[in-house]
């Protein structure tokens, strides 16, 4: 079953019944932002949208956004006790059908005065500067793009989350308790002088550049993009017009978002082309079956070899086969002799993926900057 859930008041109060309240609730411990989807379930069924919100956006301050794109089928709703009886409660639909249809003002405390820098205004720095405001903190959040909210903002398609929503749970988590340095490029020298000039600094810089493509082959730029350069020119309000055959280049939930970002552009065909089979391809199931049923098209077990010259390209592909799982628990591949082919395509998109800034990275390491992902001075 796709989980979807018609937002309508009936249809969500008979699906909030379905929850089984548990004790030790097993969907609870899979919610890697720490929501408890009984405690906000509970206050939805009985009809107190504000308290069931406000267990949500406690826990995580872009909790209307996560109830869009969250793949709770992997997290949450795979834990979900009703799984075991029938099918497990549409969590993500409830959450999301709270947080549309109810306020949510953040808990602040006294002023400390103590002052804090985040660099970056992605999902890392908005959680931060949120916390930080309701502790009495003075926050300044500062990053490149003229927008807040990173990657969401820029690179997922408005189909998939509203910019109102976005915009909605910055505003209700952190309200007015931080201020916003927008447009503002940082270098590792700019982050020394706040570290001076700010009781703490918080960076929050995320993978944001693109991995490399690493094709070059002849006069290829106008037919040629990264997911990034792609979505942020055709998933935004006012996008342009797409035409021809896409290929996009990747397995996960970019090269998808490409795809379907593509077709409802105007391009007559759409292929996404990854190097192994589709248990390894990391696209959750439902953004894939959705860009699937759009029109898209899927390649597997299939690698780019080159991009020639031309308009449309010419570009190159070989088949692969899959071999034994590496240290990484994936399959390796290999191409298969003579399974060469070619197709003509009006754009190449590639999906590989991004990767962090160095410059930002070394002076986190000379700086024994604490990672937040390990917990660990590096």
């Amino acid at each position: 079953m796709r989980n979807k859930l018609k937002q309508e008041a009936q249809a969500v109060m008979e699906e909030a019944k379905r929850c089984l309240y548990c004790v030790e609730a097993p969907c609870a411990s899979a919610c890697p932002s720490g929501v408890r989807p009984g405690q906000f379930i509970r206050h939805l069924k009985c009809g107190d949208l504000k308290s069931a919100k406000k267990v949500i956006m406690d826990a995580n301050s872009l909790g209307g956004v996560c109830g869009y794109v969250c793949p709770s089928e992997e997290l949450c709703q795979s834990r979900c006790t009703r799984e075991k009886i029938d099918r497990s409660v549409l969590i993500r639909e409830l959450q999301k059908y709270v947080c549309d249809n109810a306020p949510y003002k953040a808990p602040r405390t006294a002023r400390t005065g103590k002052k804090a820098a985040v660099v970056g205004a992605g999902p890392a720095g908005i959680s931060c500067a949120a916390v930080l405001a309701r502790s009495g903190v003075d926050v300044v959040v500062y990053d490149s793009s003229d927008e807040a909210g990173g990657l969401i903002a820029s690179e997922i398609p408005g189909y998939r989350v509203p910019k109102t929503v976005l915009k909605r749970d910055i505003r209700e988590s952190i309200g007015e308790g931080a201020e916003f340095a927008l447009g503002e490029s940082l270098e590792a020298d700019d982050i020394k002088i706040l570290c001076e000039r700010y009781d703490a600094v918080f960076i929050a810089a995320g993978l944001a550049a693109d991995r490399h493509t690493g094709i070059a082959d002849g006069d290829i730029s106008k037919h040629v993009l990264t997911s990034s350069e792609f979505l942020r020119r055709f998933g935004g309000e006012n996008p342009g017009s797409v035409f021809g055959t896409v290929c996009v280049i990747g397995g996960g939930d970019s090269a998808v978002d490409v795809a379907e970002t593509a077709l409802r552009n105007g391009a007559d065909r759409s292929i996404i082309v990854y190097r192994r089979s589709r248990e390894e391809m990391p696209a959750t199931d439902e953004s894939l079956l959705e860009a699937v049923e759009n029109g898209a098209e899927i390649l597997y077990d299939t690698s780019l070899t080159g991009v020639q010259a031309g308009s449309p390209v010419n570009a190159s592909f070989i088949q692969n086969k899959l071999g034994a799982p590496g240290n990484d628990g994936r399959r390796s591949f290999e191409a298969i002799q003579g399974s060469d082919f070619f197709m003509r395509c009006d754009l190449v998109v590639f999906a590989l993926g991004k990767t962090e800034d160095e410059g930002i990275r070394d002076f986190c390491v000379k700086n024994s900057a604490i990672r937040a992902d390990s917990q660990e001075t590096v």
